[in-house]
């Protein structure tokens, strides 16, 4: 094609190519125009405003009934027959599962290379590592109670708070939806490890919270203060010391100094609930450097005097302040949905 018809490619006012215009007329009974298409209506499906709603309505059914069967089978789950004894299952020393109940009142007990697997009623599960002895003590809905006696067990629970409880003597595991994992030997000391959610610790009219990540260690009379899974030896001695310094009726005073400098320097920020329960259960730390350093932790930047002052005279609306800018609150047991799993 020539130059002085290559406009028309882009122009139909340019002079057209005699080529061109012979294809044009061809083509022309195949146009739009010739065969009326762009006169022509298009055809869509139209629903009437009564199919629309009863579309909508069986939608909202179908929600509802979905809601409905969740929510019954959140309270069959929640149920259980009062006194009605736990299905477990045992792996023996030759690699075989026995199954067997638990009842009220019983005991089982794992051989030194037998481990066994308890249904939590139907809010979850607990194993038993070899060695070890459990009693089931009470069970109905809304409150199942085991006994510890010896030994390690590991409990998976996804349930309201309190509904799950281990207790060994006078010491009490309470359950806030969580997964945790304890050990306890026949003269009560032992260690408390959370994964995921909260454990209460208590003993007579004393309780601690231990959030997921930490560790508690305690023996018959009492506990130590609540450390992170992951912290050195070298942290969590020193913290042993500075609490056991501040339990003695006369500390020494340079050592408790010394302990306190050593631990704001090593803390992590995710060490701040190590941090506050130091300095909950020794007021008088908030002189020292644990307080800016639980600050730092929390995010507060500026130092407040008249605060610092309030909590080491033991004020509890001081420590109320802080714990509500905890990163990590105890929180509702149904968001902790992957403990069902």
């Amino acid at each position: 094609m020539s130059e002085q018809y290559d406009d028309y490619l882009c122009d139909p006012r340019a002079k057209p190519h005699p080529e061109i215009q012979a294809l044009e007329r061809l083509l022309q009974p195949l146009s739009a125009n010739a065969l009326r298409l762009a006169h022509r209506p298009l055809a869509l499906p139209r629903q009437s405003t009564r199919a629309l709603r009863r579309r909508y309505f069986q939608v909202a059914v179908a929600v509802a009934a979905t809601l409905a069967c969740v929510y019954v089978a959140h309270l069959y789950r929640l149920s259980w027959p009062d006194a009605s004894p736990w299905p477990a299952s045992i792996v023996q020393a030759d690699g075989s599962i026995r199954s067997t109940v638990l009842r009220v009142g019983e005991q089982l007990v794992t051989g030194p290379i037998e481990t066994a697997s308890l249904e939590a009623a139907r809010i979850g599960k607990v194993r038993l590592a070899p060695s070890s002895e459990v009693r089931l003590i009470q069970t109905r809905g809304g409150r199942h109670r085991i006994e510890l006696v010896n030994g390690r067990l590991h409990a998976k629970i996804w349930a309201p708070p309190s509904h799950f409880g281990v207790e060994h003597g006078e010491l009490r595991f309470i359950d806030l939806g969580c997964e945790f994992e304890l050990n306890v030997e026949r003269s009560g000391s032992g260690t408390l490890a959370v994964t995921s959610g909260w454990v209460i610790y208590g003993r007579e009219d004393k309780q601690i919270l231990v959030p997921e990540y930490y560790s508690l260690a305690f023996d018959g009379e009492s506990a130590q203060v609540p450390v992170r899974l992951d912290s050195s030896s070298e942290f969590r001695n020193r913290v042993d010391a500075l609490d056991a310094q501040l339990t003695l009726n006369a500390a020494d005073r340079p050592r408790v100094s010394d302990l306190a400098q050593a631990i704001a320097a090593r803390a992590r920020d995710e060490d701040y609930f190590t941090l506050l329960n130091l300095l909950v259960k020794h007021p008088s730390l908030a002189a020292g450097p644990l307080y800016p350093r639980l600050a730092k932790a929390l995010g507060i930047e500026r130092i407040d005097e008249s605060h610092r002052a309030r909590w080491a005279s033991g004020d509890a609306s001081s420590r109320e302040e802080w714990w509500q800018r905890l990163p990590k609150q105890p929180k509702s047991w149904w968001l902790n949905w992957r403990d069902a799993l």
